[in-house]
C-alpha cells in the first residue's frame, strides 16, 4: 500500500508541479544567459596547451578500444545549482540513484530523471524534424502524445519571422499542455545557403567571417534573433576544417586548423552570450570527406595522427569554450576501419569524445535519414546503435513513420536491457541538463 501511495504521489507531483516556462518572444529584449561553468570544463587553452592536447590525442586515437562508455557519474555539467531543502512531498519520491547523485547535475534535473517513466525517457532521446508550418503542423499532435526531447525547424517549415515565432510558441505550448518536458527547438542557421531562415542573420556563410571577432558577432546576432522567435538551439557552428576540393565549401571557416579553432571558440562564445544552445559540428570532422554524408556513404581517409592534428583541434577549442553539445557526424574513419559511421561508433563517442577530449555534455548523432546511414541499414537500427555507442540524442529529420519506428526500436531495446538502465539514465540526464542550462527547466 505504501508503494502504491508513493507511486501515486510521484505521478501527481510530476503532472501538477512541473510546468515548463514559455519562451521569450520579444526580438528587442532577448534573454540574457546565466553565468555558469561549461559541461566540458576547463578554462582557456593556450597554444602550447592545445599542442600538447593534440599530441596526446594523436597517440590516443590509435589506441581507441572497441567500446568505451563513460561512467554515469561523469555525466552532466559542473554548473549545478543544488537545492539544500526538499519539501515533504518530495520525500515521497524515491531519491536519485547513487550514480545520479554524484553527477553534479541540479537536484531538479536528477528528480526529473528519476520521475520519468521509461516511455518518456526514451522519447527524450529524440530530436525530430517535421512537415508543415504554423497553420497545421502534425508535430503539434505528436508532441501531445510523445514527450520528444526536441524538434528541428527546417527551411521547409519557414514562412517568415512572425510565423516562425508562432510555430515555435505552438510547439512549446503543445508540450506544456500535455505537461511534457519543454522541448529543445533547434535549427540549422549557418549563414548563406545553409541557413534555414534566409532573412535572419547571419547573412554570409562562415568562409566570409574573416576574423574570429566577426564570427563571434555573427553568432551573437544570429542567437539573439533566433531566441527572439522562440528557437533555443542551433545545430552548429560548423567547425570542420576545409580545403581544396572539400565538399564543405564555404560552410568551413578556413582550411587552417588553428584558424578554425579560433573561429570555433568565438562562435560558441557568441551563441552562449545570446542564450542559445550550440552544438558544434560534425565531430570528429568531415572537412576531408570524400562526399557529404547527406549524399551517401562518406569516409574521411586520414590517418589517426593526421586526423588528430587537423580535424580534432577545433573541437578541442569548442569544448574548452564551453560548448554544451556536440553534433557527431555520419562519416566513417580509420578508428572503425571505415565501415561504421561516427555517430554509431563507441570508439568515436565513448573513446575519442568522452575519454580523450573529456567532453561530458550532450552528444547528438547527426540526421539518421542521411544517405550515409540509410545506405547501410535501417533508421531504427541506426538509432539503437547510436545510443548504445554513447549518443545522448538522435536526430531524425524524417519521415514521421521512421521516427516512430525508431522510437519503438529504442523502447524495445531498453525493455530488453539491450540498452542498460544506466546508459539510458545517463543519456536522459545529459539531455535534461542541457535543457536546464537553456532555461527550459527550473
Amino acid at each position: 500500500m505504501l508503494a502504491n501511495l508513493r507511486r501515486w504521489v510521484q505521478e501527481w507531483i510530476w503532472s501538477v508541479r512541473y510546468r515548463p516556462p514559455r519562451l521569450p518572444r520579444d526580438l528587442r529584449e532577448p534573454r540574457s544567459p546565466r553565468e555558469r561553468p561549461a559541461p566540458g570544463g576547463g578554462g582557456r587553452l593556450g597554444l602550447a596547451t592545445v599542442a600538447v592536447a593534440v599530441a596526446l590525442i594523436a597517440l590516443a586515437v590509435v589506441l581507441v578500444g572497441p567500446k568505451v562508455e563513460a561512467p554515469i557519474g561523469e555525466a552532466g555539467g559542473s554548473g549545478a545549482r543544488e537545492k539544500t531543502k526538499r519539501s515533504f512531498l518530495s520525500l515521497m519520491i524515491p531519491p536519485p540513484p547513487e550514480a545520479l547523485a554524484g553527477t553534479g547535475a541540479p537536484t531538479s534535473v536528477q528528480e526529473l530523471v528519476v520521475g520519468l517513466p521509461l516511455e518518456r525517457k526514451v522519447a527524450q532521446l529524440f530530436l525530430v524534424g517535421f512537415e508543415g508550418d504554423d497553420q497545421r503542423a502534425p508535430i503539434l499532435d505528436t508532441l501531445g502524445r510523445t514527450d520528444y526531447g526536441g524538434v528541428v525547424i527546417g527551411k521547409h517549415n519557414y514562412a517568415g519571422p512572425d510565423k516562425l515565432a508562432a510555430l515555435a510558441d505552438q510547439i512549446s505550448g503543445a508540450a506544456q499542455k500535455a505537461r511534457h518536458v519543454a522541448p529543445l527547438v533547434m535549427a540549422v542557421q549557418e549563414g548563406g545557403r545553409a541557413s534555414s531562415f534566409p532573412d535572419l542573420p547571419p547573412a554570409d556563410p562562415p568562409a566570409k567571417a574573416r576574423t574570429p571577432r566577426k564570427a563571434r558577432a555573427q553568432a551573437l546576432a544570429s542567437g539573439k534573433a533566433l531566441a527572439g522567435v522562440g528557437v533555443n538551439g542551433v545545430l552548429g557552428p560548423v567547425v570542420d576544417v576545409g580545403g581544396i576540393g572539400s565538399p564543405i565549401g564555404s560552410r568551413a571557416y578556413s582550411d587552417d586548423p588553428v584558424a578554425v579553432s579560433e573561429f570555433a571558440r568565438a562562435a560558441v562564445e557568441g551563441y552562449e552570450q545570446a542564450g542559445v544552445l550550440s552544438a558544434p559540428a560534425h565531430f570528429p570532422g568531415i572537412g576531408a570527406v570524400n562526399q557529404l554524408p547527406a549524399d551517401g556513404p562518406a569516409s574521411v581517409g586520414l590517418g589517426a595522427a593526421e586526423l588528430a592534428g587537423r580535424d580534432l583541434l577545433p573541437f578541442v577549442a569548442a569544448i574548452d569554450a564551453g560548448a554544451p553539445a556536440i553534433l557527431v557526424g555520419n562519416a566513417s574513419y580509420v578508428t572503425d576501419d571505415f565501415v561504421r559511421p561516427a555517430g554509431q561508433s563507441p570508439g568515436v563517442i565513448g573513446g575519442l569524445l568522452r575519454r580523450h577530449l573529456g567532453f561530458q555534455g550532450l552528444a547528438i548523432a547527426d540526421d539518421l535519414s542521411q544517405g550515409a546511414i540509410i545506405s547501410l541499414g535501417s533508421i531504427p537500427d541506426a538509432a539503437v546503435a547510436s545510443v548504445k555507442a554513447g549518443a545522448d540524442m538522435v536526430y531524425i529529420d524524417g519521415p514521421r513513420g521512421e521516427q516512430e519506428a525508431a522510437y519503438l526500436a529504442l523502447l524495445n531495446a531498453a525493455r530488453r536491457d539491450e540498452i542498460s538502465t544506466a546508459r539510458l539514465d545517463q543519456a536522459v540526464l545529459r539531455v535534461l541538463t542541457a535543457k536546464e542550462r537553456a532555461d527550459l527547466i527550473r
